[in-house]
């Protein structure tokens, strides 16, 4: 028997890659990792996430195996909801605060992340795929004045975008909680950035790719789980290592 192996993981995702979709090269298979939403829900934070990264790399969980997740290809360290830093930002239609800037910026919890640029330095160091959270369910965020594809909307957008590209992420889910769910944009700015990300379509079956419209690399098909706390280090690596 050899010293380790690594056993299928399923998953609830379905992977896309054609002429007329999004066509990130991260994407063309089912993008293997981890996200923080089943392990830590809302409690989310920095040092979890780094602690998170040497975890999926650390090469001493069997012995005699020196193998890790990330050496298996599970490679994506995910970030879900519960980074935004809520009702700080410009006021919506109805006057409700955002989570956004007035130039557009996603406005972070920095008690939470003190230093989103580090921490996505450090998983580069150890050879990860960061990924993000857009279109919030905690403290969701109602129309900006003017509009779907207003002034604000796109601002907004835009402002994501360049926000990610700014922080280096490699992969952004993009949910259902908030108004921003134009998948079309989303594809035409983030191509439009140069920067290669995996776009998931978080929409639970909804806003499905056709034949001719596929602006994303994956999409979901299912809803929550509702379980939140599980110890992703001990299933994942069992599930792994063998």
């Amino acid at each position: 028997k050899m010293p380790c192996n690594v056993a299928s993981v399923a998953l609830l995702l379905v992977a896309l890659y054609a002429d007329t979709g999004h066509g990130s090269a991260m994407g063309r298979t089912p993008p293997l990792g981890w996200s923080s939403w089943y392990a830590f829900g809302a409690a989310v934070d920095q040092e979890l996430l780094e602690a998170t990264y040497s975890k999926l790399a650390n090469r001493s969980v069997k012995p005699g195996c020196n193998k890790s997740l990330q050496d298996f290809g599970y490679v994506f360290a995910n970030i879900d909801d519960g980074w935004q830093a809520c009702n700080t930002g410009v006021k919506d239609s109805a006057g409700v605060p955002s989570y956004h800037s007035a130039e557009g910026v996603p406005l972070v919890n920095v008690t939470k992340f003190p230093d989103l640029a580090s921490m996505t330095a450090t998983a580069r160091s150890l050879g990860l795929r960061t990924g993000f959270y857009m279109n919030n369910y905690i403290c969701s965020e109602g129309m900006p004045i003017g509009g779907l594809g207003g002034a604000a909307y796109r601002r907004n957008m835009q402002g994501s975008v360049n926000f990610l590209v700014d922080h280096k992420f490699d992969y952004i889910k993009i949910d259902s909680g908030s108004v921003y769910n134009d998948m079309q944009l989303w594809h035409d700015l983030i191509k439009a950035s140069g920067h290669d990300m995996v776009i998931e379509n978080c929409h639970q079956g909804q806003l499905e790719p056709t034949k001719s419209w596929c602006p994303f690399d994956l999409f979901r098909t299912t809803g929550d789980l509702h379980v939140v706390g599980l110890d992703m280090e001990l299933l994942a690596t069992a599930s792994a290592l063998d």
